[in-house]
C-alpha cells in the first residue's frame, strides 16, 4: 500500500489564510448578487406591515433575502476555498464538495434567520454566539454527505465545525474589548484571530480524518462512489 503523503507546511499555510480569505471574498459574491435581487424586490414588494414583529413587510422580506445571500455566499466560498485546497494538498478531488458546501450555506441561512425570527431580535453579540455554531454546523453536515465517501468517522467533521463556530463566535463577540487598539485596528485583528483559530481546529481534524481515517487508495482497495469512480482518481 502506498503511504499517503502531503505537505504539512503548504496545507497549513493555505488553510489559515483560506480562513481568512473566506470573509472578503463572501462579501463580494453577496455583493453582486444583492444588486440585482434588491432591485427587483424594492419593484415588486409593497410597504405593507403587519409581518408579525415590530418591522414592516418590506424590511422582513428585504432582511430576510440578505440573510440567504450572505449565508449562501459564505457557503459557496467556504466549500469553494477547501475544495482548492483538498486536490491541491491533500490530492482529494472532492467532487460536489462546493456544491454541498453551497447547499449547506443556504439551509445555516434559513436556520439562522428562523432562530432570529423566533428570538424577534437582530444579532446581538448574545445571539450572534448561537447563530455561529448553528450556522457553520448545517454547513459542515452537508459537506459531511461528501467527505464520508472519503473517510471513515467523517461526523467528526460535523463536530469540528461546530466547535469552531463556537471558538469564532466566543473570541469574536465576547472579547471585543480585550485590546487596547483604535477601534479601527482592533476589531480586524480580533477577527483574523477569531478566524485563525476556527481554521487550526477544522484543519486539524480533517487531517485526522485523512491520515488516520481515509479510505485506502491503492488500485486493489480503492473506495468507490456510486458510479464506481474512486474518490482519489485524477488526484494521485
Amino acid at each position: 500500500m502506498r503511504r499517503y503523503q502531503y505537505d504539512t507546511t503548504k496545507f497549513w499555510t493555505r488553510w489559515l489564510s483560506g480562513s481568512l480569505l473566506v470573509w472578503p471574498l463572501s462579501l463580494v459574491i453577496g455583493g453582486v448578487l444583492f444588486v440585482p435581487i434588491a432591485f427587483t424586490l424594492g419593484s415588486l414588494i409593497p410597504a405593507l406591515d403587519g409581518f408579525g414583529s415590530n418591522m414592516s413587510t418590506r424590511e422582513a422580506l428585504f432582511g430576510g433575502v440578505v440573510i440567504l445571500i450572505i449565508g449562501t455566499a459564505i457557503g459557496f466560498s467556504v466549500g469553494y476555498v477547501q475544495r482548492n485546497i483538498f486536490r491541491s494538498v491533500l490530492y482529494w478531488t472532492a467532487d460536489g464538495w462546493t456544491t454541498a458546501s453551497t447547499i449547506g450555506g443556504f439551509a445555516g441561512a434559513v436556520v439562522s434567520g428562523a432562530v432570529m425570527y423566533v428570538a424577534d431580535s437582530p444579532p446581538n453579540d448574545t445571539l450572534s454566539v448561537v447563530l455561529m455554531p448553528v450556522y457553520i454546523g448545517c454547513v459542515g453536515t452537508a459537506q459531511w454527505v461528501t467527505l464520508r465517501v472519503a473517510t471513515r468517522s467523517a461526523w467528526l467533521w460535523v463536530l469540528a465545525n461546530i466547535v469552531g463556530g463556537l471558538v469564532f463566535s466566543g473570541l469574536m463577540f465576547r472579547n471585543t474589548g480585550m485590546f487596547f487598539l483604535t477601534d479601527g485596528i482592533g476589531p480586524l485583528i480580533m477577527w483574523a484571530a477569531s478566524a485563525a483559530a476556527q481554521g487550526a481546529i477544522t484543519g486539524y481534524v480533517i487531517l485526522y480524518l485523512f491520515e488516520r481515517m481515509a479510505y485506502p487508495y491503492d488500485s486493489t482497495e480503492m473506495q468507490t462512489d456510486q458510479q464506481g469512480n474512486s474518490v482519489w482518481d485524477n488526484a494521485i
